[in-house]
């Protein structure tokens, strides 16, 4: 029961959701159908593994279910991006993930991050989408405003699917949890109207919520030292729409930080880009993604605006087209400094469609080009 209906299924793990309260789940582990968690596919009527290539290679419609489609590593970053749509049934029409670990760039800069851009879309926008952050000890919720986060409900998480102490959704978008003398902090970008509910505790560890209500499947053999986290995070976008995307900054520490840097959404005036400004005082952090749902390369002159935290600054920028030149130029825009992404000769992306640099190496323009 707890094999098949938690461990073995998408909610125990750090992915996406897409919630079609019709869909069944069999073919798990043998045939029977199991519950409903809104996650990937089973393989029936195939088994969950292959038996050898030949196997793999006759039945890939079954078994092939993600592809890394690019991935680099550098002295500065290391990115890697996913095509994982097959994992899903027919529910989910495109899901591709982008991880960008970004690394301490100065002597001075003891901090890293991990930036988790997810692209999803679905047959129905009435499928709820949901973001999964598991921990092992209880999450705290705060919100970046300073202000107390406010109880609400979730296009998922309704009232009725409530529990005190267990079951409570709020409009925070920071998530804090600490393990033995780490702390690592999530902060939520994208959806900009969102939701966080935080699932767990003594008789939900393993709470997998459905239309009957729903149910635990924590193994009574090992009960609550279970090595799976006891809880969990479920970021949901604030309406529903074919169309999602999830930008989330993961910032690991030592127990002793109170708090992470501050975090500003970065968005486009000319171009379709997204992103994030980590407002890191020793070194400030930029990325930038193409804002297409079908993950597109970023095409055409692109512009955004962030606020410097220090001269410095490092910007990342990807999906670009692969080998493609550009010229970068920045200049002041208001209380904010620009960038201006364009066809040149100067910077050269990467086979992946990557480039970085500090924006001190970039001359200023005197005037908004």
């Amino acid at each position: 029961d707890c094999m098949n209906n938690y461990v073995l299924r998408t909610v125990a793990a750090n992915s996406l959701l897409v919630y079609n309260p019709g869909e069944t789940f069999s073919g798990i582990r043998g045939g029977d159908t199991y519950r409903n968690d809104g996650g990937q596919r089973g393989f029936s009527p195939k088994t969950p593994e292959p038996y050898d290539l030949t196997d793999w290679q006759t039945n890939q419609t079954y078994y092939d279910t993600a592809n890394i489609s690019k991935a680099e590593d550098s002295t500065s970053y290391s990115y890697a991006s996913a095509d994982m749509t097959n994992a899903y049934s027919s529910k989910v029409t495109k899901a591709i993930r982008e991880l960008a670990f970004l690394k301490p760039v100065t002597s001075v800069d003891t901090d890293d991050y991990v930036v988790v851009f997810d692209r999803v879309s679905a047959s129905n926008s009435g499928y709820n989408k949901k973001w999964l952050l598991h921990t092992l000890a209880e999450p705290a919720v705060s919100k970046s405003d300073g202000s107390t986060p406010i109880s609400t409900t979730g296009l998922f998480w309704t009232s009725a699917r409530q529990v005190a102490s267990h079951v409570a959704t709020t409009d925070a978008d920071i998530i804090s949890a600490d393990d033995l003398s780490g702390r690592l902090f999530a902060r939520v970008v994208l959806p900009s109207r969102h939701t966080v509910t935080k699932v767990g505790g003594t008789g939900y560890e393993h709470w997998v919520a459905a239309e009957d209500g729903g149910q635990n499947h924590l193994p009574s053999s090992l009960g609550s030292k279970y090595l799976y986290g006891s809880w969990r995070i479920e970021v949901e976008p604030g309406t529903a729409s074919t169309d999602d995307q999830f930008l989330v900054v993961l910032h690991p520490a030592a127990n002793t930080k109170a708090s992470m840097p501050d975090v500003e959404e970065i968005t486009s005036s000319t171009g379709g880009v997204v992103g994030a400004n980590i407002k890191d005082s020793s070194a400030n952090r930029v990325v930038v993604f193409s804002s297409s749902t079908t993950g597109a390369n970023i095409s055409g002159t692109v512009e955004y605006a962030y606020t410097r935290a220090t001269t410095d600054a490092y910007h990342y920028i990807f999906n670009l087209t692969p080998g493609a030149s550009y010229d970068i130029t920045t200049y002041l825009s208001g209380t904010k400094r620009a960038v201006k992404i364009q066809s040149g000769t100067r910077f050269t992306a990467s086979s992946n469609g990557a480039i970085a640099f500090n924006i001190n190496s970039i001359k200023p323009a005197t005037v908004a080009p």
